[in-house]
């Protein structure tokens, strides 16, 4: 049987546990558990800010564990991340970008 993309993420946190899953240049490292919690957070936020499935979030920042887990968290709820380049994440550029692409 052909596991889901969605179903992979899930195994790969419940198998790793207690092992490193995402670390910044010079900063911390989080686990896959640190990474489990994180999305729940994010999915509760989601949930209370009126995001369903199939709704498009832009997902703006530098490069990082925590945008990872941002992007993560979209795609495990069945939404579309839209990914914005930093270059264009000034706060001038990010809310044009993001109605150009409907999010």
């Amino acid at each position: 049987m052909e596991q889901s993309f969605i179903a992979y993420i899930e195994n790969s946190i419940k198998n790793n546990w207690d092992l490193d899953a995402l670390t910044d240049y010079k900063g911390a490292t989080l686990q896959y558990k640190d990474v489990a919690r994180k999305i729940e957070k994010l999915h509760i936020i989601f949930e209370e800010s009126g995001i369903r499935k199939g709704d498009k979030i832009a997902v703006c920042g530098r490069n990082s564990s925590h945008w990872g887990v941002t992007f993560l968290a979209t795609l495990v709820i069945a939404g579309v991340g839209l990914l914005i380049y930093r270059q264009v994440c000034r706060r001038h550029d990010a809310h044009r970008g993001s109605a150009d692409s409907d999010t």
